[in-house]
């Protein structure tokens, strides 16, 4: 990783700016590829240097008489919006994903900057009260039960960090019935209820893009795999009736896109869009991965191999 510099027309332009979720991406794959080779030390040091990339574009806000780690949004595509499409610059997604990628780095390096980087945006997360949002945190506090006003995906990638956090937190002795990993599962297990409730998704499993569809399958198996509660048979049926229904069977052509058998649609909510070129009926690369990401989950709590 090499630092891109600062990018002008942003509301603070005396902070570091960077796209980084592109290189949080980089970083959680390189991780899960050290997973696999745990000696690997082109691989740690790869790993390693993300880390103190993510470490050196930290920005820090003081609000309400604390103090906040976060990252900007860096505009693409020449238009108004960041990453996510959003106006604002530190939507959830980019430090709720940016924090689960730090815990796997550190699981995988054992970098406690990592895992200090991560606490430090999972607490923005909690507790920043946005101007966008009503002034609410990015992410609701328990007592809020679920509520939130964002992007559902942008809102999974914060409870993804939260149980993450909190198996980490397990592993090193908090307990899952008390202490700081307890309240973490409750946020996460409450979020996770009310996306299920807003969505009406039933056994169906309708999020809207398939990749969301996807982390939600994978939440689940997580919340169970933690004693939070069973919901393994709701990880089956939107396996079942979202995600394996969402898969390509052949190689083909619609109107502007080619799209690749084996592989997933990426949006869930609109199939009467089919046969138009309506962009919500596409081939999306990071819908799939995610998608495929929740078939090995399920694969590995459904099947055994000996």
């Amino acid at each position: 990783p090499s630092k891109i510099g600062k990018i002008a027309g942003f509301e603070d332009e005396t902070a570091p700016q960077v796209p980084m979720t592109p290189s949080t991406f980089a970083m959680e794959a390189l991780s899960l590829y050290l997973q696999e080779q745990p000696g690997n030390s082109l691989l740690q040091s790869a790993v390693r240097g993300f880390v103190q990339m993510h470490q050196d574009y930290l920005n820090t806000a003081n609000s309400g008489g604390g103090s906040f780690s976060y990252y900007f949004d860096r505009p693409v595509g020449g238009g108004a919006g960041g990453e996510q499409g959003v106006t604002y610059i530190y939507p959830v997604f980019i430090q709720g994903r940016a924090a689960y990628g730090l815990l796997n780095a550190y699981q995988q390096t054992g970098s406690t900057v990592a895992l200090s980087v991560a606490r430090s945006l999972i607490y923005f997360l909690q507790y920043w009260s946005a101007s966008y949002n009503g002034g609410k945190a990015l992410l609701p506090p328990t007592s809020a039960g679920g509520v939130f006003t964002d992007h559902i995906y942008s809102q999974e990638q914060g409870i993804k960090a939260l149980i993450e956090d909190a198996r980490i937190r397990i592993a090193a002795g908090d307990t899952a019935g008390g202490g700081v990993a307890a309240s973490e599962l409750t946020q996460a297990n409450q979020m996770y209820q009310y996306i299920i409730s807003a969505t009406n998704a039933g056994a169906v499993g309708n999020f809207g893009e398939t990749g969301t569809s996807g982390e939600m399958v994978r939440i689940a198996i997580a919340l169970s795999e933690l004693g939070v509660g069973n919901y393994y048979d709701q990880a089956e049926y939107w396996t079942r009736n979202q995600l394996a229904e969402s898969q390509l069977g052949v190689s083909s052509t619609i109107g502007w896109n080619s799209t690749i058998g084996g592989m997933f649609w990426s949006d869930a909510t609109h199939p009467l869009s089919i046969p138009t070129n309506n962009k919500n009926y596409r081939y999306n690369v990071d819908g799939s991965a995610n998608v495929m990401l929740a078939m090995s989950d399920v694969w590995d709590h459904i099947v055994t191999t000996k």
